[in-house]
């Protein structure tokens, strides 16, 4: 339903943790045209240039004073025009300039880019689908799979790349061993204990069939952090109003990326703006409630 093919794939609910797995489809899981050149790339480096002077200088003095809450630069220009951070980036102790990061299933680095214009200095990125390496100031980006990085991570991340893997346990596995001895794992994915999944079920936009391989619940996280040696030190819902427009657009067959979708069109959409802000009020209840259909979680080294 994100392109409109309508093609049909199988998936298996555990009965114990209720998880959903992909099996295969009846037109064949990986097909290339499910999967457009920039499915993965969505925005490409050259559009991510770190603008120099006065810009930089604002942007990582505010980063700053959000961080550690020092610095009359920061505070000034955050009261002047505040910035609001992702909540995962704040909540998961990423102050140290120097830190050792490494983004995985990064595309082209978008999130790398912006990590580097807020004064992160040693950035890594691994993608088996970008054309090659990308190698940029203080970004190195390489073409292939997480158990190719050499060294150990100050902060390994996840954005929302770890619903399209089909080994989830060897992937935490693989990213415990890279981890420092106090550092952080970083998870923002689609979880299926949720409002969304017991509304809509199949027309669930998260469920993105077939590229949304494993759809974990909260529960089935824990038992494989648990297996990889990991444990989780902070987690929290970050819903948004996606989960309901994305969901009734599947359930009445309008595709995401039709001329009529509320991403592509809000005018000529079926929503009113009355009805997406009833949504994303929606949603912040669902998250305070932690019902929401996405999560982030952040994982260190088990005790």
């Amino acid at each position: 339903m994100m392109y409109g093919t309508k093609s049909v794939f199988r998936y298996r609910e555990c009965s114990n943790c209720e998880t959903l797995y992909f099996l295969d489809a009846a037109d064949g899981a990986a097909k290339p045209d499910l999967y457009p050149p920039d499915y993965q790339t969505h925005i490409q480096p050259e559009n991510l240039q770190i603008d120099g002077g006065l810009a930089l200088y604002a942007r990582r003095k505010r980063w700053e004073y959000l961080t550690r809450h020092t610095g009359v630069v920061g505070k000034v220009l955050q009261n002047l025009k505040p910035i609001s951070p992702p909540a995962w980036l704040l909540r998961s102790g990423m102050k140290d300039y120097d830190s050792r990061i490494l983004d995985v299933g990064c595309g082209s680095g978008s999130l790398l880019f912006y990590l580097r214009s807020i004064g992160f200095k040693d950035l890594n990125g691994v993608d088996p689908y970008i054309e090659k390496d990308i190698l940029s100031e203080r970004i190195k980006i390489k073409k292939g799979v997480l158990r190719e990085m050499d060294g150990k991570f100050d902060s390994i991340i996840f954005h929302h790349s770890f619903e399209h893997l089909d080994e989830p346990l060897d992937y935490l596995k693989g990213s415990a061993e890279l981890l420092k001895e106090r550092g952080r794992i970083i998870i923002g994915m689609p979880v299926k204990d949720c409002f969304a999944w017991e509304k809509y079920k199949t027309n669930w936009v998260q469920l993105d069939a077939p590229r949304h391989r494993v759809l974990l619940t909260r529960k089935s996280f824990k038992q494989l952090c648990d297996k990889a040696g990991l444990q989780i030190v902070d987690s929290f819902s970050d819903s948004y109003d996606f989960q309901f427009w994305g969901s009734e657009q599947n359930s009445r067959g309008i595709p995401l990326h039709s001329e009529v979708s509320y991403m592509v069109n809000p005018a000529k959409s079926i929503f009113t703006p009355e009805m997406i802000e009833q949504y994303r009020l929606d949603s912040e209840k669902l998250n305070r409630e932690n019902r929401g259909d996405q999560a982030v979680f952040i994982l260190g080294i088990q005790a």
